[in-house]
Formats: structure tokens, C-alpha cells, sequence
């Protein structure tokens, strides 16, 4: 992949910021936290998800991730061009296209193998596979996705079968309402051969 391609991909992606905080150790030391504070947006820039992307950077930097006072950071003090630099490599890995170089990607599993990620490109419709990445994070997108799966597909078969029960139900109010009306031209049948009864013996009288 290109220097090229990467920056073009980058385009219109904030450059990543970070903040700096201070707390003691358990061994009452100070112990410096990075926090990436745009780490969202340039995830939604990038069509990906933040948890995706914080995982990425985690095992780039060979850090780990904790909370600090309700936001995430890493446990370590880390520049933000050591970040950003990082985060070209995230884009050469899971955004870009390796046959046109498109951005337009999104992930997916392998028809065959599901336990292989894949980047499917929306421009020219190819999929490839991961090969350069981190593969605990692709572990875990994996497991996302299977899970994501899972769920549209009972979501799809509750939707099916609340659909039949609609079905049914308007059926037998169809039913009920034929049945109804049978009843009602029955009775009025009866009434008018009754009249005509009584009409025909009143005539003969």
C-alpha cells in the first residue's frame, strides 16, 4: 500500500489529540495515563468501531487499557505522533483495499472458513484477506461479527414468525367475517322463503 493511498484515506480524518493525566501507582509512584480524546471521531471517520480501533492501538503499543475517571486511556505516557503513525498502519491493515486501494471497505467473514476475516471493498467488489494485522483483534472482530450474525438471523426468524401470527389472525377475521356473512344471507334466505310461504298460502285462501 502507498504513502499515497494512506493519506488519501486519511483525508478529512483528525489528527489524533491526547491528554495527558497523572495518578499514583500501587506502589504510590506517579504513573502517567494517555488518553486519546478524539479516538471516536476518527473511528467514525474511518467507517470503524471505536473499540476496534482502541484494540488495535493497545497491542500497537504494546500498552494496556484502563479507566480513569470514566474515560479510557492507556497505561502509559505515549506522544500523539507515535499514535497517529499507529494509526496509518490500522488504515493499511483494516480500511484500504488491497487490489484498488479504495477506503470504502467493510469486514467480513469467509463464506467457507468463518474464522477468516475478510475485507470486502465496496469499490471493486473483491474480498482479501487480513494477513498483517494483529490477530487478537481480528479474533475479536470476528466474534463480533458471528455474533452480529446471530442475531439477525433470530432476529430475522422472530420477525417471520410474529409475521405468520398476523397472517393467521387476519386469516380467521377473514374466515369469521365470511362466516358472518353467510349466516347473515342465510337468515335473511330464510325470512324471504318465509314470506313467500306466507304470501303463496294467503293467496290460495
Amino acid at each position: 500500500m502507498t504513502e499515497s493511498q494512506i493519506n488519501a484515506a486519511l483525508k478529512g480524518v483528525p489528527a489524533v489529540k491526547v491528554r495527558w493525566h497523572e495518578r499514583p501507582d500501587r506502589s504510590n509512584k506517579t504513573q502517567i495515563l494517555t488518553q486519546v480524546l478524539n479516538g471516536d471521531k476518527i473511528a467514525l471517520e474511518l467507517g470503524r468501531k471505536y473499540f476496534d480501533l482502541m484494540q488495535f492501538w493497545q497491542h500497537a503499543l504494546n500498552t494496556f487499557q484502563t479507566k480513569h475517571n470514566g474515560v479510557v486511556v492507556f497505561t502509559a505516557k505515549i506522544a500523539a505522533e507515535t499514535i497517529q503513525q499507529h494509526l496509518r498502519d490500522f488504515v493499511e491493515y483494516y480500511v484500504l483495499c488491497r487490489k484498488c486501494g479504495s477506503s470504502d471497505t467493510v469486514f467480513a467473514l469467509d463464506l467457507w472458513k468463518k474464522q477468516v476475516l475478510r475485507l470486502k471493498c465496496k469499490t471493486c467488489g473483491k474480498k482479501k484477506s487480513i494477513k498483517e494485522g494483529n490477530h487478537i483483534l481480528d479474533e475479536q472482530i470476528v466474534f463480533n461479527l458471528r455474533h452480529s450474525q446471530d442475531n439477525e438471523e433470530r432476529l430475522a426468524k422472530e420477525r417471520k414468525k410474529e409475521n405468520e401470527k398476523l397472517l393467521t389472525k387476519a386469516y380467521k377475521n377473514i374466515d369469521r367475517n365470511a362466516e358472518k356473512r353467510l349466516k347473515r344471507k342465510a337468515k335473511r334466505e330464510k325470512k324471504l322463503q318465509a314470506l313467500v310461504a306466507s304470501h303463496s298460502i294467503g293467496s290460495f285462501a
